[in-house]
């Protein structure tokens, strides 16, 4: 996504938003030595409210003029939404 061309990024930016809310956050899996009763995903770090709230730190990336500050919006979106896990 960051390497991608500026004008490229709107898409791809709107398609990673929709895979964390529908795939990454709480997903049941089949596996059969699933643990947690086979939900998996990024809420055992965080809330939905959360991440609802720092998937607008996305929003600058297709403006992004160069793959650095790509990065650097991409680390503070990550900072942000997982920094309270880390920090405790």
């Amino acid at each position: 996504m960051c390497r991608c061309h500026p004008r490229g990024r709107h898409r791809l930016v709107e398609m990673f938003k929709d895979l964390l809310l529908k795939e990454c956050f709480r997903t049941k899996v089949t596996w059969k030595n699933a643990t947690r009763g086979g939900w998996r995903g990024w809420y055992m770090w965080t809330d939905l409210q959360s991440l609802e709230q720092c998937l607008p730190l996305l929003d600058g990336m297709p403006q992004a003029v160069s793959e650095s500050e790509a990065y650097l919006l991409l680390g503070r979106f990550f900072d942000a939404l997982l920094g309270r896990y880390a920090a405790r």
